[in-house]
């Protein structure tokens, strides 16, 4: 008959009596979770990566720069990568910082950050100056997440006031020829 031994987590194997084991260690950045030889000897130790780090508990990685804590507040994490903070977004092997658009009327968000992309930062479109037709007066003024929006000068039609510099409340200059800005 075969002999039956019991394994001890004490002397570093854990098993179930007809076969030890060795028991495995924890990473140096990891915590011991259940001891080795637990449930009558029966189970290898297990671990858990500490704050700051990610992994199974017996190979631990740091987080990078800008990650949240890869145990903190139930957030998961893959298996290569840890989860960025909210001021940061991840292109699939760091954290990187999100981007801060210029001063409204520089640029606007054309594109919120997202988990896996950056700020979409866009230069304010510029209305083209002038009192000339093709030039542009301004409709829309930027916002922190919207464009200018500029609309063309018009000609003058017998409906539009005297005054036809091109400007948001007389978008003309001009008269076409043969007509005249009505008084």
């Amino acid at each position: 008959a075969d002999a039956v031994c019991a394994c001890s987590g004490a002397a570093g194997y854990f098993g179930d009596g007809a076969t030890c084991s060795l028991c495995t260690d924890c990473d140096a950045n990891a915590s011991e979770v259940t001891a080795c030889g637990a449930n009558n000897g029966v189970d290898d130790r297990t671990c858990s990566c500490d704050a700051g780090f990610y992994g199974d508990g017996y190979t631990c990685t740091p987080c990078h720069d800008l990650c949240d804590s890869c145990t903190s507040g139930g957030r998961q994490h893959g298996a290569d990568t840890c989860v960025c903070s909210d001021i940061a977004w991840s292109d699939g092997t760091r954290c990187n910082p999100i981007t801060e658009c210029a001063a409204v009327g520089v640029e606007y968000e054309a594109a919120p950050p997202t988990p896996t992309s950056d700020r979409d930062c866009q230069t304010v479109t510029e209305c083209v100056p002038g009192n000339d037709f093709g030039s542009e007066y301004e409709t829309q003024a930027p916002t922190a997440t919207s464009d200018r929006e500029c609309n063309g000068c018009a000609w003058c039609t017998a409906v539009q006031p005297r005054d036809c510099h091109c400007t948001g409340a007389t978008p003309c200059q001009h008269t076409q020829p043969g007509e005249e800005c009505s008084e």
